[in-house]
């Protein structure tokens, strides 16, 4: 804890001065806008919540995967990657430190994506279950940390070939559920949406904002949280050969 802690507060140093906060707040006023038009052309209550919820996790997962994807490479451009390793904590800790101060980093401008979406639709959403509702999103908040962490590995792991990297975050978007429940989507591509917890998470969001079966929403995050424990396991493992890369090879950047 106290190596997270310590990543987590030197990356929010980084984070917090200058003007990279405020142009992240306003880069994503223009799409928020646009997708909180189209939920305000269904006369269901639940589209509006789920839409201004929806953007709200997108512009948190799209913010932060960005910081926490080039973390790594900073370090090893900076000459401060070294300070890290003489740590007894893995590299993954100390990086997972650094990921959490972008994510709430990145609570800024995903904060100014929910004002901007109810202040387009004009209407607060019904909300059927609120404590349930609260759940879901905390749920969902995690698997974009997770999905989010993902990238670091796999970027040092893919060296400079970044191209299939970078291809895979529209992809991450739209299979997400941040938009729409991937029930919505043919059954083959569901399948596949399945395997990322935000689908799961999102599927109780509506159920919450509707008013769906207790059972039903503690399924749904029951489900988002065993595959959020899963990314993460994988996570470590990747971070183990990355780590192994560092202090074997010497080559992070290859």
């Amino acid at each position: 804890m106290v190596a997270i802690w310590g990543a987590f507060v030197q990356q929010w140093k980084v984070l917090s001065p200058g003007w990279y906060w405020l142009l992240g707040m306003v880069a994503n006023v223009p799409m928020v806008a646009v997708f909180a038009w189209i939920g305000t052309q269904s006369d269901r209550s639940s589209v509006v919540g789920y839409l201004a919820i929806g953007v709200f996790l997108m512009t948190l997962w799209n913010q932060s995967s960005v910081g926490i994807r080039w973390s790594l490479y900073r370090e090893a451009q900076q000459g401060t990657i070294e300070f890290s390793l003489l740590s007894r904590a893995p590299l993954s800790v100390f990086l997972f430190g650094k990921a959490l101060a972008h994510a709430a980093a990145a609570l800024r401008p995903a904060l100014v994506a929910l004002v901007v979406a109810f202040a387009i639709t004009r209407q607060p959403p019904v909300v059927a279950e609120p404590l349930a509702l609260v759940m879901s999103v905390c749920v969902a908040a995690i698997g974009v940390v997770a999905t989010a962490f993902a990238f670091t590995p796999l970027s040092v792991l893919a060296a400079r070939q970044l191209d299939p990297i970078v291809a895979l975050r529209p992809f991450v978007i739209v299979f997400s559920g941040f938009l729409y429940p991937v029930s919505s989507l043919p059954a083959s591509l569901e399948t596949f949406a399945r395997v990322f917890p935000t689908a799961w998470a999102m599927d109780a969001v509506l159920l919450a904002l509707e008013g769906g079966p207790a059972e039903a929403i503690a399924a749904r995050l029951g489900a988002a949280l065993g595959l959020t424990a899963v990314y993460f396991a994988l996570i470590y493992v990747l971070f183990q050969v990355v780590e192994r890369r560092v202090r074997v090879s010497g080559a992070l950047i290859s």
